[in-house]
């Protein structure tokens, strides 16, 4: 059965809405973690991904469904980027290998002591620890991008803020006694 006008006037409006909506918060998660370039690449897919599946996302669930999209379109674009790498540094075998590299945009280059801290975390932890104080994302948002259940999400992010605090206390770095969450913590 083919799509009446109205029908494709309400998707293209239901679309462009979306799209207005989830774009700066979905370009700042994904430019956290990628170049420039990358970002422009995996917000490209990602707006694709959303015409194409704009049937299967919920009402008020945009922003959660296209974070993870982006989460995903990024990890590919980061594998190809690391093929292709590969490729050039067998190709040219006289030029330097760093030539090639690309260097993320993590969001802390003012904060060494904390990109270090975070260096340390399990990539699971550090990632939830990051969107939920970089993106300022719930549990349960954390949850729906990752494919994970609320209460899993809820335990990673807290393990990563005990972790991150242990690690920042031993380099001094935060007070004894302060909690990551800016409360401060009962003995």
């Amino acid at each position: 059965m083919t799509p009446t006008v109205d029908a494709l006037a309400s998707r293209r409006d239901r679309y462009q809405q979306a799209a207005i909506a989830v774009h700066e918060p979905v370009f700042r998660f994904v430019r956290r973690r990628a170049s420039a370039e990358v970002a422009d690449d995996v917000m490209a897919d990602m707006l694709l991904v959303l015409w194409r599946r704009l049937d299967d996302v919920t009402d008020g669930g945009e922003l959660p469904y296209c974070l993870g999209v982006a989460r995903r379109c990024l990890a590919n674009q980061l594998r190809s980027g690391e093929r292709r790498k590969r490729l050039f540094g067998r190709l040219s075998t006289n030029m330097p290998r760093d030539a090639f590299e690309t260097q993320p945009t993590h969001g802390s280059d003012d904060y060494p002591e904390l990109r270090q801290a975070l260096a340390k975390l399990p990539r699971s932890e550090r990632e939830v620890l990051t969107m939920w104080a970089w993106d300022h994302l719930e549990a349960r948002e954390i949850a729906e991008i990752l494919g994970i259940t609320p209460n899993a999400a809820a335990i990673r992010l807290h393990r990563a803020k005990q972790r991150l605090g242990d690690e920042l206390r031993r380099k001094n770095l935060l007070p004894t006694g302060q909690s990551t969450s800016g409360a401060t913590e009962t003995q």
